[in-house]
């Protein structure tokens, strides 16, 4: 009885979540238009569906390149959005994410939730991917080293 009951809760949260994004789609792209986004990913424990009363709302975005202050427009968008949703929001700026992992993660598992510009966004998508499966050689070879060393101290 226990377990069903954290189940029907898990699903209720998440219900809510998808049912706050299509009652307010109008207003979330009204946001993104007014703050230069030109498209945005929504990811995380949202989209993966390990969500709690706690969760935040993870939302990704690349920003259009003249936008003049990516630190303001981050502050604007979480502020806007985490009074539409009434959640914690954190925002990820795109455009300033070094971590080619994370981008790709974002991409991978995460679920378009905005785009303006769909050339842009499907140009992002194949660079990132380019980048992470050049990386995939350097990455297993320092894995293999790590765990090599590990293991001769044993």
């Amino acid at each position: 009885m226990c377990g069903k009951s954290s189940t029907l809760q898990r699903r209720k949260i998440l219900g809510l979540t998808k049912t706050m994004l299509k009652y307010n789609k109008q207003k979330l792209n009204q946001i993104f238009k007014k703050h230069d986004v030109v498209f945005a990913y929504l990811f995380g424990s949202q989209v993966s569906g390990k969500t709690n009363s706690e969760s935040d709302v993870d939302i990704a975005v690349y920003l259009d390149e003249n936008c003049a202050d990516f630190f303001k427009t981050r502050l604007t968008l979480i502020e806007k959005l985490q009074a539409l949703f009434r959640k914690d929001v954190e925002v990820i700026i795109l455009n300033e994410q070094k971590s080619i992992f994370f981008k790709f993660v974002i991409i991978k598992e995460g679920q378009v939730l905005f785009e303006q510009n769909h050339s842009k966004r499907v140009g992002f998508e194949l660079e990132t991917m380019r980048d992470y499966y050049d990386y995939q050689p350097f990455l297993r070879a320092y894995n293999y080293a790590y765990l090599e060393r590990g293991l001769s101290k044993i």
